[in-house]
């Protein structure tokens, strides 16, 4: 087996292939250690960038929210103001009602006020009517009477004339 010589040729360029190899599967790891420690670092700058919008946008949600809930909370007590001072308006007015019911005559009082009234009115009338009745029949009497003396002075006014035509004796 001469080929001693040979085979340590052979055995000296795998060696050295093989360091070779080993070289270049070292430049790979590292290589590819560097880029995935730069794409680890790319996504963790995208889930910071994420998570600073994501902060950003809940952050003007909630200012958002807190706002509208003031707007509401403003709302309300503006409402429940105006409704206090229609209640206030209306609770007047229920006053003013109930004021001037109280100052009413009742239906039945009335009735029996005006029925007393009407019963007085009517003696009034009747009584009225009786001495204007009686007052007449005075007055006719003294028509009458002045009627009588009308004549009486009458009659003897043609009389004394008669008696002074005839010469004054009877």
């Amino acid at each position: 087996m001469p080929t001693t010589g040979g085979d340590d040729a052979l055995r000296g360029r795998l060696q050295a292939r093989e360091h070779t190899l080993a070289s270049e599967l070292l430049w790979l790891r590292e290589n590819l250690m560097t880029r995935i420690a730069g794409l680890d670092k790319a996504v963790d700058d995208r889930f910071l960038a994420v998570d600073k919008t994501n902060e950003m946008r809940f952050a003007a949600q909630e200012k958002a929210v807190t706002a509208a809930l003031a707007a509401a909370d403003r709302a309300v007590t503006k409402a429940e103001i105006a409704s206090e001072k229609r209640f206030d308006s209306v609770n007047e007015f229920r006053g003013a009602l109930e004021d001037k019911e109280r100052s009413m005559v009742p239906r039945s009082e009335y009735e029996l006020a005006v029925k007393g009234l009407s019963e007085k009115i009517d003696a009034l009338v009747s009584r009225f009517a009786a001495r204007e009745s009686h007052g007449r029949g005075a007055n006719d009497m003294w028509v009458i009477l002045a009627a009588a003396m009308g004549i009486i002075v009458a009659l003897a006014a043609l009389f004394m004339s008669y008696f002074n035509a005839r010469g004054g004796s009877l």
